[in-house]
């Protein structure tokens, strides 16, 4: 099936190991360059969103009852994850580039993040309600690090430089798997069982 070929390739660009493998050289490339508050956005982003996908999972699966919906079995992470990194990534890399360039940027970026959103849907992984939530851990992740953590006048780098690289370590991390889902499906029955939260 060439579609699903091409979905599961589209799906693993949320992966949180190549996302993860992109904020930390992104950072470091940013750190480097002399940008710090950017990267230190990039990283908030990138940490509030898996938070907040944490919690989100935990509340979802480790609860009897679902106090978020019953319906919702498990927010998608990829999306979350996604929405907050590649959207903080553009707002660096377009900082300094000029209006049309920062349209077609911007373009791009939504343009991924709902190609890996509908990829989630298409393959089963997530319901269109999981994958919403995911979109509002993600924009409420994106909007408090822009607000706190970057300041436009401290951007000091070569944007195309940035992408290049993320594009680079996207290829070489592609495909690369880490349990964390697995690890909180545990966590969630851990706590489903032997705690008193929910």
């Amino acid at each position: 099936m060439l579609v699903e070929t091409y979905l599961l390739l589209i799906t693993s660009l949320g992966n949180a190991v190549v996302v993860g493998a992109l904020v930390i050289t992104a950072c470091v490339y940013l750190v480097v360059a002399g940008s710090r508050r950017p990267a230190l956005a990039l990283a908030c982003a990138f940490g509030l969103a898996a938070l907040g996908v944490c919690v989100a999972k935990l509340l979802c699966m480790g609860c009897h009852s679902n106090p978020l919906d019953p319906a919702l079995r498990s927010p998608s992470g990829h999306v979350a994850i996604s929405t907050a990194v590649y959207g903080m990534l553009t707002a660096i890399i377009t900082a300094r580039m000029n209006r049309w360039q920062s349209v077609l940027a911007w373009i791009g970026a939504i343009s991924l993040i709902l190609l890996i959103a509908a990829s989630r849907v298409l393959l089963g992984f997530h319901t269109f309600d999981e994958v919403i939530v995911g979109f509002v851990i993600g924009g409420t992740s994106y909007a408090l690090a822009r607000r706190f953590a970057l300041r436009k006048e401290t951007i000091k780098f070569n944007g195309l430089a940035l992408a290049a690289t993320a594009a680079v370590v996207i290829v070489i991390f592609h495909g690369v798997q880490f349990p964390f889902e697995q690890a909180i499906q545990w966590l969630a029955l851990y706590i489903r069982h032997n705690a008193t939260v929910c």
